[in-house]
């Protein structure tokens, strides 16, 4: 989106002029090696938030889905064609905080595989457990909540501060995932392939009427 060949980078972009215009959801066509200042005229402010929703945004060009993360903990999902103008209205929406997940956790990053959303939990400071989460926007069904458990040596020392942090996907079957892992001899972000394993979806059961 839009129709024509040039790819958009959609992200988030601040003004920290004004409190009810914090955040913005940005999209710009992409051009190589160019630098974007804030007064650029190829800068599409879509939607705009206070300072108080700390948004996040991630958009699947494959399937044509923008989702956005709002500082309640909802996860909103939008088509382009909802976005120009903004409606603020998502065709689908969920909560993470319906899905073992509180505000006692750190929220990291999202990635929208549509009709999947993954999130990344985990604080720099290790108060709670790296976790990734996986929930179908669709269905509001949970598929996965998953602990990390690097307790044989992923980073291959002390393992003192490892940090989720970005989650994207690669194709239909893998997730690219990383962590920033400070301290130790071994400090730098590390960048791992998961590979996903999708079940064929159930087809309806018939009924069966035995006779007496």
């Amino acid at each position: 989106f839009p129709s024509h060949d040039t790819p958009y980078v959609w992200g988030v972009t601040k003004d920290f002029s004004s409190e009810s215009a914090r955040y913005r959801i940005t999209k710009f066509p992409y051009l190589a090696n160019a630098t974007l200042s804030s007064s650029d005229s190829r800068l599409e402010i879509i939607g705009i938030f206070s300072k108080d929703d700390y948004i996040r945004v991630n958009y699947d060009s494959v399937n044509g889905y923008l989702g956005v993360t709002r500082q309640n903990g909802d996860y909103e999902v939008y088509r382009p064609q909802d976005t120009s103008p903004w409606t603020g209205q998502p065709r689908y929406k969920i909560n993470m905080y319906n899905y073992d997940f509180n505000n006692k956790q750190t929220f990291q990053s999202s990635n929208l595989k549509y009709p999947y959303v993954f999130w990344h939990s985990g604080d720099y400071d290790m108060h709670d457990t790296r976790s990734i989460y996986c929930v179908n926007v669709v269905t509001g069904g949970q598929c996965f909540v998953n602990n990390y458990d690097i307790s044989d040596g992923v980073f291959k020392d002390d393992n003192t501060i490892y940090e989720p942090e970005a989650l994207s996907t690669i194709d239909d079957n893998n997730l690219l995932i990383s962590f920033n892992k400070h301290g130790g001899t071994t400090e730098g972000t590390y960048v791992y392939k998961l590979p996903l394993t999708f079940r064929t979806d159930v087809t309806e059961m018939s009924s069966i009427v035995t006779g007496k």
